[in-house]
C-alpha cells in the first residue's frame, strides 16, 4: 500500500480510543444497529472493541484469524455467540478478506453477524464485493449473505483531508487516486 495506516499507534492515547469508541456509537445509533455482544477481530481490533463494548457495558469476545493448534483449539474467544446478534470490529479494511472470515466464523456458531465497523477502509470494489457476497474471501468461499461495512474514515476522506492540510502535493493525491481505481495491479 502506497499509504500505511497504522492505527496501532491509537492505542497510546485514551483521548482518541475514546474519540473511536464514540464515532462507532454515532454509526451504530445513525444506523439503528442492534446487538447483544462486541467482537474484535484479532489482534489489531481487539483494543476497539474492547473500548467500545466498555463504554456501552456490553459482553465482549474476539474471532482468531484461525483456530488455536493447541489447548481448547478455539477460534472464537469470549462468551459463546450462538444465538445472539454480534458486532464486529475491525481497525482496517483492505481487501475485506480477514474481516469476511471473521463474521463466517461467527455465523457458524450460530451469531447473526451482520454488521462489520472500522476505524479506516481503503473502500476497494475487492471489499465490497467480499461483503456483498459476490466474490470469494478464501478459496472458494463466500459471505452467504450479504455484512454491512461502517468506518469511520474512507481512503477518499483520507487523501481529501491529506491535500487540505498540503501534507501531500496535488501531483502525489493525483497518483494516490489512480492507484486505488487499479490497488493490485501497479
Amino acid at each position: 500500500m502506497p499509504v500505511y495506516n497504522d492505527t496501532r499507534l491509537l492505542l497510546g492515547d485514551y483521548d482518541t480510543r475514546a474519540m473511536i469508541s464514540e464515532g462507532f456509537r454515532d454509526a451504530i445509533k445513525e444506523r439503528h444497529i442492534e446487538f447483544d455482544i462486541v467482537f474484535g477481530v484479532a489482534t489489531a481490533g481487539i483494543s476497539p472493541a474492547t473500548t467500545l463494548a466498555d463504554s456501552l457495558k456490553m459482553p465482549l469476545g474476539y474471532v482468531r484469524g484461525e483456530r488455536k493448534d493447541h489447548g481448547m483449539g478455539k477460534r472464537i474467544e469470549g462468551p459463546d455467540p450462538g444465538g445472539k446478534r454480534a458486532l464486529l470490529i475491525e481497525e482496517l479494511i483492505s481487501t475485506g478478506r480477514s474481516s469476511a472470515k471473521a463474521i463466517a466464523a461467527l455465523r457458524q456458531a450460530g451469531a447473526r453477524a451482520n454488521h462489520c465497523l472500522s476505524i479506516f477502509n481503503y473502500d476497494f470494489d475487492i471489499s465490497q464485493r467480499i461483503f456483498e457476497g459476490s466474490e470469494p474471501f478464501d478459496d472458494d468461499m463466500k459471505l452467504e449473505a450479504p455484512c454491512s461495512t461502517i468506518s469511520l474514515v474512507y481512503w477518499d476522506t483520507l487523501i481529501e483531508a491529506a491535500a487540505e492540510m498540503d501534507y501531500v502535493s496535488g501531483t502525489q493525491i493525483e497518483l494516490l487516486r489512480k492507484w486505488k481505481k487499479s490497488p493490485f495491479n501497479e
